[in-house]
């Protein structure tokens, strides 16, 4: 079982101007795990660089804050089910997408959407929050998710990450 309780600091809630400078550089999709993600962010995987996800946002008008190591983005995520996306890009490993948080209205819409998209047998929802993991056999790493509260939580339990030994 985890339990994970995040408290993020947004010390700069403007939105970021994204640029061609900012976000110049281009990466080829078809990352792991890449299905796992919400259906509002297609193309979007593990190991993803914090530029071109930048880019990815602008050339889908959304917008974004940081926090102050801008190292983490705070996504809009209007006409989806749940109300905003946290995206962290702060391992050992560089800028690149190691974590991926979605938030709900309420409890309720977190379980129901962990549930859709990560299904588990029911024998895991006695007694505990279960957890889903994934293997894939091109990767050296696993994907794990979960639901928290009113939150859903995707991570790559890639070495020199914080979740490397999970």
């Amino acid at each position: 079982m985890i339990s994970l309780v995040t408290t993020l600091a947004v010390a700069q809630t403007t939105t970021q101007p994204a640029t061609e400078a900012t976000a110049a550089a281009e990466e080829p999709f078809g990352y792991p795990y890449a299905d796992l993600f919400p259906d509002a962010f297609p193309d979007v995987g593990f190991t993803m660089r914090k530029d071109a996800f930048i880019e990815y946002l602008v050339e889908r008008k959304m917008t974004y804050r940081t926090n102050n190591a801008k190292d983490v983005l705070f996504v809009d995520t209007p006409g989806t089910p749940f109300t905003s996306a946290i995206v962290s890009f702060n391992s050992n490993v560089g800028p690149i997408l190691t974590e991926f948080e979605v938030r709900f209205a309420d409890e309720a819409q977190a379980k129901a959407y962990a549930a859709a998209k990560y299904p588990l047998p029911a024998r895991l929802y006695q007694g505990h929050e279960p957890e889903f993991s994934a293997s894939d056999p091109g990767s050296s790493y696993r994907a794990k998710a979960w639901q928290f509260q009113n939150k859903v939580f995707l991570v790559a339990t890639m070495a020199n990450t914080r979740w490397a030994n999970q």
